[in-house]
């Protein structure tokens, strides 16, 4: 419950600084968290992906706030993009990694600014908060009562994605709150255990990603984190999926022939299925023109293949695919860090 004091006012006016935090005050607390975020839980995706994620927000949406511009400011790799329509233009191939940049924002930048701004609305309501990290396995909670008043921190309340390894001070146990004093730090620590987990059919131990939650008698604050994996141990990787569609046998024009040269006549073609797809040719076949009364074939157009020593041919693919460019681009890079020829059969697939 949210007390309001009569005389708070005129307390502001009777002390020589008045506890109410400023909102400068405010940002430049709360800001932590997203630095931190920005420096630490970006640090499972690779430059070149995390560049994809500044890219994305500078470049590419259409929404902005202040706690996201601090958080793209904060990631490192951050400035090697601005907003002008030249750095956009020369960076506009990460427009593959859209699956990998909804992984960054349900991952790290979605938690990040929901954490921010609960940090920000504590705030306005004088409950200062700060966000001390002294390891992967401990998170503390700084509380400050920013009222001239005694209040109550009466619970804390504890989620955790696996159901268990978070463990925190229950209040409410105690049978009695923890007093607030008036500008008086209060410290929660909570502690992660390592807990056993399987992805993508791989055994794994980490520390359980989750959310903290302090009630007090001002305001309610959460902070949320991912889970971190053991050191030494690589998280299972962020794969994008493959969408291929394939072309083996679709038409691909008239081949005309004349002496000492020869043109590919294209009169249709199979639309990508979108903007991000590209094309990857492994093979072609071509098919004589035999008729008499279209010596052209389907593609053909006058002067070609009407005269003597002229002649055509049908081109038709025998493999050949669209394939969704961030996956692509994501198989050219896998390619090359484990030293494996890159394999068109592997793209387009049987």
């Amino acid at each position: 419950m949210i007390r309001s004091h009569k005389n708070a006012g005129l307390a502001c006016l009777l002390v020589s600084v008045c506890l109410v935090p400023s909102l400068a005050i405010a940002e430049d607390s709360c800001k932590d968290i997203l630095v931190y975020a920005a420096h630490n839980y970006m640090q499972r995706f690779t430059d070149e992906q995390q560049k994809a994620w500044v890219y994305s927000k500078k470049c590419s949406s259409k929404s902005s706030s202040a706690g996201l511009d601090m958080l793209v400011e904060a990631v490192p790799i951050g400035v090697s993009i601005s907003d002008s329509k030249q750095s956009c233009d020369e960076n506009q191939r990460l427009d593959a990694y859209k699956s990998i940049v909804q992984s960054i924002d349900s991952t790290v930048s979605v938690p990040a600014l929901q954490n921010w701004s609960s940090c920000m609305e504590a705030s306005s309501r004088n409950l200062v908060t700060k966000v001390r990290l002294p390891n992967n396995a401990t998170i503390q909670l700084n509380l400050r009562n920013g009222t001239p008043y005694t209040e109550n921190l009466t619970e804390v309340l504890v989620q955790s994605d696996e159901g268990s390894g978070i463990n925190c001070p229950s209040f409410a146990q105690l049978g009695q709150p923890r007093v607030l004093e008036p500008a008086r730090d209060v410290l929660v620590n909570c502690t992660r255990s390592y807990v056993d987990v399987r992805r993508k059919g791989v055994d794994y131990q980490v520390l359980p990603g989750g959310s903290i939650t302090v009630v007090t008698s001002l305001s309610s604050y959460s902070y949320g984190f991912p889970e971190v994996f053991r050191e030494q141990v690589t998280p299972p990787e962020v794969i994008p999926q493959r969408i291929a569609l394939s072309l083996k046998g679709a038409h691909v024009g008239t081949h005309a022939y004349w002496g000492g040269g020869s043109q590919l006549l294209e009169c249709s073609s199979i639309e990508p299925p979108g903007p991000n797809f590209e094309l990857v040719v492994i093979g072609t076949r071509e098919e004589p023109v035999v008729s008499l009364a279209n010596r052209r074939g389907r593609c053909g157009v006058p002067p070609f293949c009407d005269s003597a020593g002229e002649r055509c041919a049908e081109v038709y693919y025998t493999a050949a695919c669209y394939i969704n460019k961030e996956w692509h681009q994501w198989y050219k890079a896998d390619a090359l860090q484990r030293g494996t020829p890159y394999s068109m059969q592997s793209v387009c697939g049987p």
